[in-house]
């Protein structure tokens, strides 16, 4: 999964019985920014989630977060408490293997992931 893809995933899990913690962000290189710099940039970008939906933060993407990609996204189960980690090329670490399974295969139906 890119950039894309993850906030799609990101903004479809709020809908499936998740909530976004945070966002891992790179520069062009795809670079982990300094943990600060993610910190903050992070907080922001969740805010517009939570506040303004989905659509607004693409649409920050290419504004306020131009040259930035996110490269991975903490996710925290509503239901159990538990937090899932998903970033770039697939890789998924959790503890709730059986929601994080069926999260990830109604996404990838759903949203045609790539």
């Amino acid at each position: 999964m890119g950039s894309q893809d993850l906030i799609r995933f990101a903004i479809y899990a709020t809908a499936h019985s998740f909530s976004v913690a945070s966002f891992m962000i790179a520069d062009t290189r795809l670079t982990l920014l300094e943990p600060n710099d993610q910190e903050s940039l992070s907080a922001e970008m969740v805010n517009i989630l939570r506040t303004y939906g989905g659509e607004e933060l693409e649409a920050a993407m290419g504004d306020d977060f131009n040259g930035l990609y996110v490269v991975g996204v903490e996710l925290l189960s509503t239901t159990t408490g538990m937090r899932m980690s998903v970033r770039r090329r697939g890789y998924v670490e959790t503890s709730i293997v059986d929601e994080a399974e069926q999260l990830l295969a109604s996404a990838w139906r759903e949203l045609h992931l790539s």
